[in-house]
């Protein structure tokens, strides 16, 4: 139900709002959030250790790695 909701407010060039729920997919993510690819590499420049750490980040972090940018991905 959540990635329906999401994919409906991208449909009208919408966002959704970004919590700890890890429902909407890489691609949605990446289509509201254009730039959350380099938004969380400076993030792990700047936290190198992972100091400050949520569960939000650590999901999203790995599935934004194994999934490249562009069509489908």
């Amino acid at each position: 139900m959540t990635r329906r909701l999401v994919e409906a407010a991208l449909m009208n060039n919408g966002r959704h709002y970004l919590t700890y729920q890890r429902w909407p997919t890489v691609v949605q993510l990446r289509r509201a959030y254009p730039n959350v690819d380099a938004v969380f590499e400076k993030k792990r420049e700047l936290d190198p250790q992972g100091l400050f750490m949520s569960g939000f980040y650590a999901h999203y972090s790995e599935a934004l790695r194994s999934t490249p940018p562009g069509p489908g991905g």
